[in-house]
């Protein structure tokens, strides 16, 4: 029970709340960039009824989603 009275104790719940900080962004940002790409998507079918721009949105939609797996990936190994 002595390193209870050490700061080491305070550095490792510390660090620990910061690790914690930085595992639950990608979830804050992942909800952030649906909602943008859903409102884009909406602003795209109002403005431009061509098919040009959807298709453009959606690939860039996909594009986001697979960089958004692999940032899940990386912050889980960082975790494990």
């Amino acid at each position: 029970l002595e390193w209870q009275n050490e700061p080491s104790r305070y550095i490792f719940f510390i660090s620990l709340l910061i690790l914690t900080i930085i595992s639950l962004l990608p979830q804050a940002g992942a909800e952030w960039t649906t909602s943008i790409l859903s409102m884009s998507r909406r602003m795209s079918i109002l403005y431009y009824s061509n098919e040009n721009a959807q298709t453009h949105i959606t690939t860039s939609s996909k594009r986001l989603i697979r960089y958004r797996h692999y940032l899940f990936a990386l912050f889980i190994g960082f975790q494990e």
